[in-house]
């Protein structure tokens, strides 16, 4: 984050006002305390459900054809993540899908390995048809589904495709394009965040820090962050998507502060949960850094 920026603005400044109160995403979280089903891959799945908790929703993670439809059925939003894909759940993933749909909750997916491997295209592909409410994806998984040259490094984007200043303008038109393709809310993570809503709407949100690539799933947490925000704003899962990115990018900034010497990413990861658990509106309004273009 940029030190001599005055902080916060992007929360408080007339310009940005929306028709639904920006910091109160934040705060409706824990006052809703939403059931978020996550059908998430097995390497992350703990991560997910301790942030979600940190972040005051309830998680569930069940991955089996009956029981992730169950769930589904009176969860408040559903979140897919393609990470580690079984037979089953494939199924459980357009099974779950169907329901959100039908209920008008929230579906969110993340399109992990997109671009990578040609399996996880196409069933990324096929969940966007389906009709999916809002996706978190890398840069190098972004292009692979506007069908632009990307160089994914396995589940990573790769270096070519990193977000910087200097290919801004384009990586929004990018993430711009994925939002009205698909008709979902877009959001494009690394370095820089980017947001999209069908509607022609773009914030760029510049919080976070480096550390945070370092960790296992600070991805896939983010996705099921995702779909905590946006069972807590209903109607304003655009608005829902830039705070929470603001928030999660802040979290990663005090936590590499609150480091003790000695300490790395192990402590780093246990710091974040902790900096979210213990975040309010008033820290978040003092590390926001976000503007919409």
């Amino acid at each position: 984050m940029n030190s001599d920026k005055k902080k916060g603005t992007c929360l408080q400044s007339e310009k940005n006002k929306t028709a639904h109160n920006l910091s109160s995403c934040f705060e409706n979280v824990r006052s809703e305390r939403p059931l978020v089903e996550c059908i998430t891959n097995y390497v992350t799945v703990n991560g997910c459900a301790n942030l979600l908790l940190a972040a005051g929703a309830s998680p569930v993670m069940a991955d089996d054809i009956e029981g992730a439809a169950e769930f589904t059925r009176i969860a408040d939003a559903l979140v897919l993540n393609i990470g580690t894909l079984t037979p089953w759940v494939r199924e459980a993933m357009k099974t779950s899908l169907a329901i959100a749909k039908e209920r008008g909750i929230p579906g969110v997916l993340d399109p992990v390995g997109c671009g990578a491997a040609a399996s996880h295209t196409r069933l990324s592909l096929e969940l966007l048809e389906s009709g999916v409410s809002i996706m978190r994806c890398n840069q190098s998984e972004a292009k692979a589904l506007l069908g632009l040259n990307a160089a994914a490094h396995g589940v990573d984007a790769a270096m070519a495709d990193q977000v910087s200043e200097a290919n801004l303008g384009e990586a929004c038109a990018n993430v711009a394009e994925l939002a009205r393709r698909y008709g979902c809310v877009a959001a494009v993570t690394g370095a820089i965040d980017i947001a999209a809503s069908p509607d022609g709407r773009v914030a760029v949100i510049r919080n976070g820090h480096p550390m945070m690539a370092d960790i296992t799933g600070s991805g896939c947490m983010l996705s099921a962050l995702t779909g905590a925000f946006a069972a807590a704003n209903p109607g304003h899962w655009f608005e829902a998507v830039v705070v929470m990115l603001a928030a999660y990018g802040a979290a990663g900034e005090i936590a590499q502060k609150n480091l003790l010497p000695g300490e790395g990413s192990g402590s780093f990861e246990m710091r974040l949960i902790d900096a979210f658990n213990l975040m309010n509106t008033k820290t978040l309004q003092e590390y926001a850094d976000y503007e919409f273009i």
